[in-house]
This record gives structure tokens, C-alpha cells and sequence, in this order.
């Protein structure tokens, strides 16, 4: 008698990440790690992993196991797991998005004002990066405070209208783009300095002058 043993197929074999992370990063950084839990098959599994950056060329990973932490990354990489079980194999591919970094995100510009006066827009420069679109948080610090707070008003646009100030101010723009927000950009702060205005000014009382006195 010949007796074939048939496994049954691998299921579950699929990369996949944990539920509140994102397959999109900024450059320089790690994704959260790769997993995925199989069945079928004989029930014991093996694995091995290769990453590419074209998704076409793969190099071979030295770990087995069966999930992968992938190091910090600079361009787009495809993450291939191969599961093997009994006389079954089974592959996947992930694809990890890489943006490059926020550039461009300056502002300007400073400025002095007399506390009556309100300060002129703070603008920016045109952004690249990210995935092309961008969100933006103005943030402000008085000379009193260590600390940034959100601007006053309207404070998520491109530009900024600061609103009367009382003493002198720092500004500063927060870039977003990409996915959950993942590349960041900071500006550096410009300052807005504030002469006050004096008040209650008294000049004395009236007096008559004679003439040539």
C-alpha cells in the first residue's frame, strides 16, 4: 500500500502589522514590527525573510523567526516572509512607503510693533517633501514662559495673523504630512518685539508764559 499525507494549506500566512500602526513612515525612522500568525499545514512552521527596495530584487534576511523588526529605513522597501510547513509553502509581501523629510518650512519674519499696532502676517516658504500635502499648527511663547502654547485664532493655516500683543512674542510653524502625521517639521521661531505705548502722560498744570519769558 502507498500512503500520501496530505497537508492542508497554509493559511493565515499573510505580513501584517499591528492594528494601530501604519504602513507609511518618514525617512529615518522604523515601521512597527511585521508579524503574522499561520495555521495549517503540519502546524510547525519555518520561516525565511528578504526585503527589496525595487520589489523585484530581493536579499535574503538572517532572521527565521516569525516576525521582523526592520531597522530604520531610508527609501520604500517590500518585506517578502516565506512560510513553510510540512510539504506546503506559502509567501507574502509587504510594502513599507518611506517619504523623505519635510524641507522648506521657514517663516517670517520678524518685526517690531508698538503695542496699538497689529503685527504684520507671518508667512512661509513653499514645503516639498512629506507626501505632498501638508497640515500645519502655529504654536507661540511670550518672554515670560519656557513653555509653546497654540497660537491665538487661527492657527492651522499656511500663514499667521498674530493678534494685539502686550510684550514682546515668538512664533513658530509645525509642518505635518504623510500618513498618522509621520514626517514632522519645526520652522524656526521669528520674534515679534513689542514697544509699549506709554500711558497717563502728564505734562503738569497750565501755566501763562509772559513774553521773552
Amino acid at each position: 500500500n502507498v500512503h500520501i499525507t496530505v497537508d492542508p494549506r497554509i493559511t493565515g500566512f499573510e505580513i501584517s502589522l499591528p492594528a494601530q500602526e501604519h504602513d507609511t513612515i518618514c525617512t529615518g525612522t522604523a515601521p512597527a514590527i511585521l508579524a503574522g500568525t499561520p495555521g495549517g499545514g503540519s502546524g510547525v512552521f519555518t520561516y525565511t525573510w528578504a526585503s527589496s527596495t525595487d520589489n523585484i530584487n530581493f536579499t535574503s534576511l538572517s532572521t527565521t523567526a516569525a516576525a521582523y523588526q526592520p531597522e530604520n529605513l531610508t527609501a520604500t522597501t517590500w518585506f517578502r516572509r516565506t512560510v513553510m510547513s510540512g510539504s506546503c509553502t506559502e509567501s507574502s509581501v509587504f510594502r513599507i512607503t518611506v517619504l523623505p523629510q519635510i524641507t522648506g518650512n521657514t517663516i517670517a519674519a520678524d518685526q517690531t510693533i508698538c503695542n496699538t499696532q497689529t503685527p504684520a502676517d507671518l508667512t512661509g516658504g513653499t514645503l516639498g517633501g512629506g507626501d505632498g500635502r501638508f497640515r500645519y499648527a502655529w504654536e507661540s511663547k511670550d518672554s515670560r514662559s519656557p513653555d509653546w502654547v497654540t497660537a491665538s485664532g487661527t492657527h492651522n493655516g499656511a500663514t499667521y495673523q498674530p493678534p494685539l500683543l502686550d510684550e514682546t512674542t515668538q512664533f513658530r510653524r509645525t509642518a505635518f504630512s504623510g500618513e498618522n502625521n509621520c514626517c514632522v517639521s519645526v520652522s524656526e521661531p521669528v520674534t515679534v518685539s513689542v514697544d509699549i505705548m506709554p500711558v497717563n502722560i502728564d505734562a503738569g498744570i497750565d501755566r501763562t508764559l509772559l513774553p521773552y519769558q
